[in-house]
């Protein structure tokens, strides 16, 4: 017993250890990540002008033993792809990517995979084209009625999961695509539907223009009035033929 408790310990020690996060943020010199930083996204964009170097580094948490790639990295016109692996102390390895456009210009077609808008009719999203996760309540409604614009016309996307919604939580993705397919990104709204409780008629039902002059009589009370309906009808029948049997038997 003592050995299957140890066991039990440690593979919950061990299942815990791989979800704490492997790096608190990654910094490229003070340029912003795109998308913001988050626990859950391993591949970032940074955009810069005429560096010819930069310093690449992360905010390790406590649970890092070492990571590669970081430094001062060398920078050429266009993309410049940097791989930072962190070796946690339980030997796992989580990889980062991140693309640094060196003189990146507007028009082109890297960004292509973006939200520029995204508007959930009748609720307040706040969107941020660099926030990926949104959170709506809603009562009444089976869809949500969702506008949006991307920044490149060529990008494609797909709404998923907006239809028919039941009680609790669900998820409605927009899947923004680039033309050469070579990215995407997914914004993800999601959608907890309120239950409402009312009393239902059944379990109380409702009798109305009853015999009491009451507007309105619960079905237990109507139960309760049948039985002595009921009841107060046989009494009189039974008395019925009682004296239908002593007159009866007074005339013999």
């Amino acid at each position: 017993m003592k050995n299957i408790f140890k066991f039990l310990l440690a593979v919950t020690f061990f299942s815990f250890t791989l979800k704490v996060k492997a790096i608190t943020n990654i910094k490229v010199g003070d340029y912003s990540l795109i998308p913001y930083f988050s626990e859950y996204i391993t591949k970032y964009n940074v955009f810069i002008n005429d560096d010819e170097n930069i310093d690449v580094s992360v905010v390790e948490s406590e649970d890092d033993n070492y990571v590669t790639g970081i430094g001062n990295v060398k920078l050429i016109d266009g993309k410049n792809e940097v791989i930072l692996k962190v070796v946690k102390k339980n030997q796992e390895i989580i990889t980062y990517e991140v693309d640094i456009f060196k003189n990146y210009k507007e028009n082109s077609s890297l960004d292509d995979a973006t939200l520029i808008k995204l508007i959930v009719n009748g609720y307040d999203i706040n969107f941020d084209s660099n926030v990926y996760e949104y959170n709506v309540n809603v009562i009444d409604d089976i869809r949500l009625n969702i506008d949006y614009e991307t920044k490149s016309s060529e990008s494609n996307v797909k709404i998923t999961g907006n239809s028919n919604f039941k009680e609790g939580k669900n998820e409605v993705r927009v899947i923004v695509t680039s033309k050469d397919k070579t990215k995407t990104n997914v914004y993800t709204i999601n959608v907890n539907k309120i239950v409402t409780t009312f009393e239902e008629e059944s379990s109380d039902e409702i009798i109305e223009n009853n015999i009491l002059g009451r507007e309105k009589l619960t079905k237990k009370e109507t139960n309760i009035l049948t039985l002595s309906i009921i009841s107060i009808c046989s009494i009189i029948i039974i008395f019925f033929f009682y004296m239908l049997f002593v007159l009866n038997r007074k005339k013999h």
